[in-house]
């Protein structure tokens, strides 16, 4: 019969499950699986594979030369031949020249910003002209000239000339024809009763030297005028030009001074040097904002700059420059007597009050007679009761 007693301390407690404590969570390296065997010589293999993968991982790192910096990895000379021939098909080949091909390439305007910039450089230099005193006819008439050809444009003045002198305008062609020699040698014919081939020959060839005579003296006849024309348009474009140039450089200028004060330090130090001997405090100075700004206004704006530094003749102001000069060489000097001389006053203004001039004049430690000598023993006196008095 099966005993029946009651179950021990020890047997409950391993009946009954006990809570157990979840403890910290802790970061675990990953590493792989491994299985720990043995190996010949008795070491873990789970502990020589991952010495492996510590020296695979520290030859891949950069190389470490004394004080613990980075060694870069440099190629050889054949290494660098290589890499090129396989890469550009040539061991020689100039990298620099490579790298400015690689260059992306300036965007060219397409025709329509293209017009759109050609109408508005043209509206530029009529308005300038216009500026100028002359009228929009004028500049177009200019501008024919300036760019007509040279045979048609002393036809027409050649054609104007004999007609205001009174001839009919077939009259003034067919003058013209004459004086400048205006012949159509394609419709010239030979006379066969009266010339043969060789001479007809010579004829048209005489007559093709004066038509080339007359040509010459047609595109001549005009050259001057037009001449003037280009150099009107020229000098229009030549001011445009210097505008978009001294407006470039106004930009240029505006954004150095901005930098410039930006940058410029707001405190100053002032040495200030000795003093009898004795070394002066140096003085410190805020620049104000305010003044930043009145100088950020006379460097940026052109009238202010020049009315600055340039008398109206364009020579430079040397009075102004020379005070300026002046008063930064001289400033530590200037702040050095300023604050000797205003000490000098401050002790001025203190003695009109206190005119005194030593400590026992204002009273300070007696009388200033004060009598220091050894003098004789005094009678003590004899004592007596005080009585308090009551009000």
């Amino acid at each position: 019969m099966a005993e029946t007693g009651t179950p021990t301390q020890e047997e409950q407690e391993i009946k009954q499950p006990k809570a157990m404590s979840l403890g910290h969570i802790k970061s675990m390296p990953i590493v792989p699986n491994e299985v720990e065997v043995e190996t010949e010589n008795g070491d873990d293999a789970k502990e020589v594979k991952n010495k492996a993968i510590g020296a695979e991982v520290e030859k891949d790192k950069p190389g470490e030369i004394e004080g613990g910096k980075k060694e870069d990895k440099v190629i050889s000379e054949e290494q660098r031949k290589v890499f090129l021939k396989e890469l550009f098909g040539d061991e020689n080949v100039d990298i620099e020249a490579i790298k400015e091909k690689l260059k992306p390439a300036p965007v060219e305007p397409t025709e329509e910003e293209k017009k759109k910039a050609q109408t508005e450089r043209e509206l530029r230099l009529l308005k300038l002209f216009t500026e100028r005193g002359g009228t929009p006819e004028q500049y177009n008439e200019i501008k024919s000239i300036a760019n007509g050809d040279k045979v048609e444009l002393s036809k027409k003045k050649a054609l104007t000339e004999l007609m205001t002198a009174g001839f009919s305008e077939s009259e003034a062609k067919e003058m013209m024809k004459n004086e400048f020699y205006q012949l159509e040698l394609d419709n010239l014919e030979q006379d066969f009763d009266n010339e043969t081939e060789e001479e007809f020959e010579a004829r048209k060839k005489a007559l093709q030297k004066k038509v080339e005579y007359g040509a010459k003296k047609l595109e001549r006849y005009s050259s001057y005028e037009q001449q003037q024309a280009a150099g009107i348009l020229k000098g229009l474009s030549d001011a445009i030009e210097s505008k978009d140039l001294e407006a470039k450089e106004e930009a240029a200028i505006s954004s150095n001074v901005d930098e410039l004060l930006s940058k410029l330090p707001r405190k100053q130090t002032i040495e200030l040097g000795k003093y009898n001997d004795v070394e002066l405090t140096p003085v410190e100075h805020e620049v104000s904002e305010d003044s930043i700004k009145q100088v950020q206004e006379i460097l940026k704006d052109p009238a202010k700059r020049n009315n600055f530094f340039n008398n109206q003749d364009g020579t430079l102001n040397l009075p102004k420059l020379t005070e300026v000069l002046l008063n930064h060489i001289e400033r530590g000097r200037m702040v050095k007597n300023a604050l000797l001389e205003g000490q000098t006053r401050m002790t001025a203004e203190f003695r009109k009050t206190f005119p005194a001039t030593t400590a026992y004049e204002l009273g300070v430690g007696g009388s200033p007679r004060k009598n220091t000598g050894n003098g004789a023993a005094t009678k003590v006196g004899e004592p007596k009761r005080v009585s308090p008095q009551y009000n």
